[in-house]
């Protein structure tokens, strides 16, 4: 059940930044108005690396790829194979 909590929380903070860079990018905002406040799960090398970058909506979106993968890889979800 734990690690079900930690995958949502993770889960809910990548997609919130997600929709935060995307709203960066279709704005054209060069600031940091919108700003991430959640880090619930992140690292702060993780974080700092993605405020480095021009192409975060893509890193975010290989993240959020990566922690569903593992995540049913390792049991935290009930996914069937195809």
């Amino acid at each position: 059940r734990q690690d079900v909590d930690r995958f949502r929380e993770l889960l809910a903070t990548l997609v919130s930044w997600l929709s935060c860079s995307a709203l960066h990018e279709v704005r054209d905002l060069t600031d940091n108005r919108l700003q991430m406040l959640c880090t619930a799960g992140i690292d702060a090398s993780s974080a700092k690396h993605l405020q480095s970058t021009a192409d975060r909506c893509e890193i975010l979106l290989q993240w959020i790829q990566r922690l569903v993968v593992e995540s049913a890889a390792g049991g935290v979800l009930d996914v069937q194979p195809t």
